[in-house]
């Protein structure tokens, strides 16, 4: 008899032995599960409410704490495992999944709670194939509503020894080059890690891509990340070995020190500050005779980084008036609307998500495009703009909302709210009621009747001659814009 023969003998025993054992679903088969999983793959819900046939093996997936009510948090039989153990000790230490088939006796049902067992239901004998020599692995899941059987799920892999000449040492795999990301590469070879930024807008953007996301240019260069950067989470893999690679393989989540732009959280300071001393001179506003100082805002307390308490604008109860209509005799001067625009950016959400195209988190192209139609459409452009009411629910987007709409450059926004440019008598003083930072968070129509009174010299902190007003909505969401002016 054959070592291999001997082999096989040893691993067609486990035939008919468990592999899963009294398994049970993590949730009873719920309707928002179902939903979740019919939107994210563009399936109808079905009419009557029950599961698509296809979500069978969704109810008795693992997730990252395993299947209750068995030792370490799953159900695996030991069965498994020891004809797993087999495998890689004959050298079948790699894995790849071949086919699955499933079958289904009935639909699922809401309420339902989900139970399984598996089976070993076949071991093939060796088989030579590209990847390399070893054995097909079958398994065969039932799977119970309420303790009725719903369907059977078979899920085969091969677990094999990958196929090299002997003594050889697996080659490790090769980054793909071509002419997109050959400088990354190049920068690797040099133990360097560059970050690609568009010439035009100054975007960064890593991985590398052909194009800037934020404004479309081709050109650009690069700069050498500083080597410091923030790990949040990480993992140890020390099985299954990976035969080109010396265990255990680390893996690291990892924020660099240059994010976008390389700021730090401190550099909302300004724009909380600037906020509520503007507040501070309202006797309308939350924050009235209770000016903020940087030191304030880095001693408040953290509600996410890198967001503190004085970086987000408080709840409110509260209404706002506004009157629209005809330019003709008032009681009090109007102000005229120059420009009034709506827009969404590409792939645009509901919300604001981690989805956007090249997972830039420090624009806001949304607003680019209103700012575009606004300046347009008025002929007037951001140098004529005395003062800005922009949507402050959180300072971040205070500085986004000054570069895309043309206030200043890319990365500038930070270092001009430091300078004061914010504050009253500073270039462009933002938010001179207080803003919802500081004055109420009134979705924003509390700026509108800001802007009104700036243009009829009625302010707290009225801004010497104001002539045109700008007011921005609600960020990240499909937005609008307006630029209110005096009469002419």
């Amino acid at each position: 008899m054959t070592t291999d023969d001997d082999l096989y003998e040893r691993l067609a025993a486990y035939e008919g032995r468990p592999a899963a054992v009294a398994g049970e679903g993590g949730d009873p088969v719920n309707t928002p599960m179902i939903r979740h999983w019919c939107e994210a793959l563009g399936h109808p819900v079905p009419p009557d409410g029950t599961a698509p046939a296809p979500m069978l093996q969704v109810w008795t997936m693992r997730g990252l704490t395993g299947h209750p009510g068995t030792a370490g948090g799953g159900s695996r039989a030991g069965a498994y495992d020891e004809l797993l153990a087999l495998l890689d000790g004959a050298g079948c230490t790699a894995v790849v999944a071949t086919d699955c088939e499933q079958e289904y006796l009935r639909p699922l049902r809401p309420g339902e709670r989900i139970t399984f067992d598996a089976v070993i239901e076949s071991v093939s004998p060796r088989k030579t194939t590209r990847l390399g020599g070893g054995h097909f692995v079958t398994t065969r899941m039932d799977v119970r509503a309420d303790g009725e059987l719903a369907g059977r799920h078979r899920f085969r892999i091969l677990k094999y020894a990958p196929a090299r000449a002997p003594g050889e040492r697996p080659r490790r795999p090769r980054p793909v080059v071509n002419r997109d990301n050959a400088g990354y590469w190049e920068g690797v070879e040099r133990n360097e890690l560059l970050i690609q930024r568009c010439s035009s807008c100054g975007t960064l953007r890593l991985p590398w891509l052909p194009g800037c996301n934020s404004c479309g240019s081709d050109a650009w260069d690069t700069l050498p990340a500083c080597e410091r950067g923030t790990v949040f989470s990480r993992v140890v893999v020390h099985h299954p070995p990976f035969p080109a690679f010396d265990p255990p393989y680390a893996v690291a989540l990892v924020e660099l020190a240059e994010g976008a732009y390389g700021l730090e959280p401190e550099v909302f300071g300004h724009v909380a500050v600037a906020g509520r001393r503007h507040a501070a001179t309202n006797p309308a506003a939350y924050f009235h005779g209770r000016p903020v100082t940087l030191a304030d805002h880095a001693a408040s307390r953290w509600i996410v980084e890198p967001l503190r308490l004085l970086d987000c604008c408080q709840e409110t109860d509260g209404g706002q008036a506004l009157v629209t209509e005809r330019a003709r005799d008032l009681r009090h001067p109007p102000a005229v609307v120059r420009a009034a625009a709506q827009g969404a950016g590409r792939g645009q959400e509901q919300m604001t998500g981690y989805h956007r195209a090249g997972h830039d988190l420090c624009g806001l192209p949304e607003s680019a495009v209103v700012a575009r139609q606004l300046w347009r459409t008025s002929r007037l452009g951001p140098k004529d703009v005395d003062t800005a009411v922009l949507y402050d629910h959180f300072t971040p987007f205070v500085l986004m909302q000054l570069e895309e709409y043309g206030f200043r450059g890319r990365g500038e926004a930070a270092a001009f709210a430091a300078d004061g440019g914010l504050e009253p008598g500073g270039r462009l003083p933002v938010n001179t009621h207080g803003g919802q930072l500081g004055e109420a968070y009134l979705h924003g129509m509390n700026g509108i009747a800001e802007a009104v009174r700036q243009l009829r010299g009625t302010g707290v902190n009225q801004v010497p001659g104001a002539a045109h007003v700008l007011v921005t909505a609600g960020t990240g969401v499909p937005t609008s814009g307006l630029l209110l002016g005096a009469p002419d």
